[in-house]
């Protein structure tokens, strides 16, 4: 198979090397028909290698749209060739007037010749690479690993190691979600094993960004609400770039959220002013967080030259009579073009306690316990594209080379890969663990929170910068 210009960013998946497979099978000297089967598989192939490269294992449903053939005769070379099988010197009228005889009939049966072999090979190879990627067809883990990923981020520029503040706190933050299958590192060298193996995984990965995060003591300004504290946050990113490697890419994300929280237990100062323990606080709230990412990539034309095929056709005009044995080599030419888009948006309703302990004025040390409701879906959608054309030139087969005809594709095949996984719903309930390490520096604060998913290799961490006044 000859690619030209294919950029292959990523390793080579399971997607990919089931794809080769097809083309690797051994065919049969003497079929033709398999021959161009194999030809067609090829294109196919090359497809899924544009998909592959860029989704990865998503779900491969592979579709296609067969075309049409015409032939055009070479008037020159054909005359040639009769000429040659009728012993030579024949008039270039004769010549012409048995062209002209047999020049319907010799296009009909070229042209259906051709349109059926390749019709056949083309929807065998669908069927083939449909069976053979059957066990792809859906990616629910790996969906429903960016949507419980995307529900992580939700607790971005959280306050959960600051929440005895006398007046306001406004904070920043960044946070990265991820579902993992193992939180052992050696177990992603043995991913596209595993992907191979199941035809899924369950992993994902999602960011939020909180541009600011206000909170208030309420009880300060309504004393009946002593010990509450309430706070609103958001947060939106886009940005699309072109990547020379990759194409157009653009990354969306949007955070929104209110919360609410009881200080149960006060502030106690212990080892005579060195430590403080800020109590104990209980909290709730909703939060929205959203993720959309889209590739466009810029993909160049891809050229497979087809194996030899050979046909003979019979030919009868006045005294001029014979065969026409020919052999047709061409040229499949596809034009690809691929989408790819991850877009998940998760609803978190959480329920926690935290406490956490000063140290020297300067460390801040948290820890608490949680679990969070989500609602919400992700979507996966690839979709890769292609316009087929087929142009086979058409020679003898006698060793001399002379060219007869010209077969085109009048209106093109198409082929399309589809990986897309809709509407798959985060896990509901998540229990967590809340730690946290933070810098105090007068009323600055800088914390970095990490939360562990207990039930499965779920975890987020970030960054949150802020002053507590």
């Amino acid at each position: 198979m000859a690619q030209k210009g294919i950029k292959i960013t990523e390793k080579t998946n399971a997607v990919l090397t089931l794809a080769a497979d097809i083309s690797r099978r051994p065919l049969s000297p003497e079929n033709n028909s398999e021959k161009i089967m194999k030809t067609i598989k090829r294109t196919l192939v090359a497809l899924l290698v544009l998909a592959a490269s860029y989704q990865q294992a998503f779900a491969i449903t592979v579709s296609g749209s067969t075309g049409t053939v015409g032939a055009i005769l070479d008037s020159s070379g054909l005359a040639s060739y009769i000429n040659q099988q009728n012993s030579g010197n024949q008039s270039p009228l004769l010549l012409q007037d048995t062209i002209n005889s047999i020049q319907a009939t010799l296009i009909t049966s070229i042209n259906s010749t051709v349109s059926t072999e390749i019709n056949k090979a083309f929807n065998t190879g669908v069927t083939d690479a449909n069976n053979e990627l059957s066990k792809y067809n859906s990616q629910s883990d790996l969906a429903q690993g960016f949507a419980n990923a995307t529900g992580y981020a939700n607790h971005v520029a959280t306050h959960q190691g600051y929440l005895n503040y006398d007046l306001f706190s406004i904070t920043t933050g960044v946070m990265f979600g991820a579902q993992a299958p193992s939180l052992d590192p050696a177990y992603y060298s043995q991913i596209g094993d595993e992907i191979e193996k199941n035809g899924d995984v369950y992993a994902g990965v999602a960011t939020g960004l909180s541009f600011v995060n206000i909170g208030l003591n309420v009880g300060r300004f309504l004393p009946f609400l002593e010990n509450v504290y309430a706070n609103v946050k958001f947060g939106a990113f886009s940005i699309e770039q072109d990547m020379e490697s990759m194409g157009t890419v653009s990354f969306k994300t949007t955070n929104f959220g209110v919360g609410l929280n009881y200080r149960y237990m006060n502030s106690v100062g212990i080892l005579a002013g060195l430590a403080r323990w800020r109590g104990i606080a209980f909290g709730s709230g909703f939060y929205r967080n959203s993720m959309k990412i889209s590739l466009t990539p810029e993909l160049d034309p891809i050229e497979i030259t087809t194996p030899p095929v050979t046909g003979t056709f019979s030919y009868s005009y006045t005294t001029l009579t014979g065969t026409i044995d020919y052999k047709m080599v061409g040229l499949v030419s596809i034009d690809p073009s691929a989408t790819l888009q991850i877009d998940s948006t998760v609803y978190t309703i959480p329920f926690e306690v935290n406490t956490s302990v000063q140290l020297l004025w300067l460390l801040n040390l948290n820890i608490g316990l949680g679990v969070d409701l989500n609602f919400g879906k992700s979507d996966i959608i690839v979709i890769a594209r292609s316009a087929a054309n087929i142009q086979e030139n058409i020679y003898s087969n006698d060793g001399n080379e002379f060219h007869i005809a010209t077969v085109g594709t009048t209106s093109n095949y198409t082929l399309t890969v589809d990986g897309s996984t809709t509407n798959i719903k985060p896990s509901f309930v998540r229990p967590r663990l809340n730690l946290g390490l933070g810098i105090n520096l007068g009323p600055v604060k800088l914390d970095i929170p990490i939360i562990f998913y207990f039930s499965d290799a779920g975890f987020a961490t970030g960054i949150t910068v802020g002053i507590v006044w």
